[in-house]
């Protein structure tokens, strides 16, 4: 058992960011349960209060030591403290001006940051992914989050609207996505980043046109969460029907991360 746990490489201080954002996030769910009508100071405390830890968290990321962690599910490396620096400051400035647009809308503040909190969870994930089954994990964390967001006027038929587009076209782009997984796993006999690039540099992929199809197929669901073309048409209607803070907050986090 303890060497089946050296293998695992267990270290919590490589995935800090994530439960610290994770668990503010139910925490505000929790705040928003039990508090009187209203508590928008304080869920905005929270959530700036979580960022924030977690924004110290990656710095700390330093002194856990580049590599792979959790069978090398998750990777610590420059690229991962970089874009998850990135995402918490998009969030921060997101969270500092939600608090006055869910005033001027009336629109109720305590999901609102629970989902930002949800969402930069999923994404942070996505940084710091060594795994095809992490990078999923935390792009659906993060899409489910957003299709939600993009609708937060529920009285509103553009918002709506936009939603549904959004929830429907991602789901579409989701099962590519898998459909390539599947494929790259099939070619190379593994999910991990680095074991699919020793077989591909080794020569060992059993069946190259599979990997092909997979890699194709993964590039579409990519290029679907990143807007690239020609898988960007969905961008202009989800984009005028949300929220413009939550246009903001689409427009850039879950981009970097991907």
């Amino acid at each position: 058992a303890t060497m089946q746990l050296t293998s695992l490489n267990l270290n919590y201080a490589a995935i800090a960011p994530e439960s610290i954002v994770s668990v503010a996030a139910v925490v505000i769910m929790l705040v928003d349960a039990f508090s009187k009508k209203g508590a928008r100071k304080i869920n905005a405390g929270i959530t700036l209060v979580g960022l924030a830890l977690a924004l110290i968290a990656v710095f700390g990321l330093n002194s856990v030591g580049r590599g792979s962690y959790f069978s090398g599910m998750i990777v610590v490396d420059p690229i991962r403290v970089f874009f998850s620096v990135t995402i918490l400051i998009v969030s921060i400035a997101v969270t500092l001006l939600a608090s006055q647009f869910l005033r001027d809308e009336a629109l109720p503040p305590g999901e609102f940051f629970a989902l930002i909190l949800f969402a930069t969870a999923g994404m942070l994930l996505l940084a710091g992914a060594g795994d095809l089954v992490t990078v999923f994990l935390g792009l659906e964390i993060a899409s489910i989050t957003t299709y939600v967001m993009a609708g937060y006027r529920r009285y509103d038929t553009r918002a709506s609207e936009s939603s549904l587009k959004y929830f429907l076209l991602g789901s579409f782009a989701t099962a590519f996505l898998l459909y390539g997984m599947s494929l790259v796993y099939g070619a190379t006999a593994s999910t991990n980043l680095i074991a699919i690039n020793q077989a591909i540099t080794e020569g060992k992929v059993q069946f190259p046109a599979l990997l092909m199809i997979g890699a194709a197929l993964m590039l579409v669901g990519f290029g679907f969460k990143i807007a690239s073309a020609p898988f960007h048409l969905w961008t202009p209607d989800v984009y005028e029907g949300a929220p413009t803070i939550v246009t903001g907050f689409m427009g850039t986090a879950p981009k970097v991360a991907v």
